[in-house]
């Protein structure tokens, strides 16, 4: 319970400092949190719902601020690219290792961007609806205006860099419990190291 109340916390104080600092805006730890919230549900009970709640709560205040309607066609492009990003955490938590990891990261970084820019693309009557409209979308996106391709960047990186950072601490206090981390030596986490160190 404390671990998810955290998360949503987090979220929500990250993404009020990135609308009082827009240098923030196109690097945030929302997707990394999603996905790893499902990635440990089986250790921490509805540790996935927490960043969606965060999420909620802070669209709450953000799009008031904004002028925006909290529900419309791109807000819930938006929440179904998170949710989507949830059976990929789901069935990481089953095959897990480093590699999964990595690759599940990447996965849901690729729907979130393909998924919101498509939405983009069908929005914004600036674009031309062909192909060749949909790939301007997902690449170079509108003149003036920074190429999209540099927010799919930033938002790859954010995502390696909170999905990391997150993974290495769930699985040290895995390790910490003696339960089945990836953080080990020899296979062995590093409490049980300890007992057999402590045993003689």
């Amino acid at each position: 319970m404390l671990a998810a109340l955290s998360l949503i916390v987090f979220v929500i104080c990250y993404r009020l400092l990135a609308f009082w600092h827009g240098d923030f805006v196109n690097f945030a730890p929302a997707m990394a949190l999603v996905f790893c919230g499902a990635l440990y549900a089986g250790h921490f009970r509805r540790l996935w719902i927490a960043p969606l709640v965060g999420l909620l709560l802070s669209d709450l205040y953000l799009n008031a601020q904004y002028g925006v309607p909290l529900f419309s066609g791109s807000m819930v492009v938006l929440y179904a690219a998170y949710l989507l990003a949830l059976p990929i955490g789901f069935w990481v938590s089953r095959n897990k290792s480093w590699l999964t990891i990595l690759g599940g990261c990447l996965g849901a970084s690729v729907l979130f961007y393909v998924l919101t820019n498509t939405a983009s693309w069908v929005a914004n009557p600036a674009y031309v609806k062909s192909l060749g409209g949909w790939f301007q979308a997902l690449t170079v996106g509108l003149p003036g205006l920074p190429p999209t391709w540099m927010f799919f960047r930033s938002s790859v990186l954010s995502d390696l860099l909170f999905t990391g950072v997150f993974v290495v601490a769930m699985e040290s206090v895995l390790a910490a419990r003696g339960k089945a981390s990836l953080i080990c030596w020899g296979g062995k986490s590093a409490n049980k190291i300890k007992e057999e160190v402590a045993a003689g």
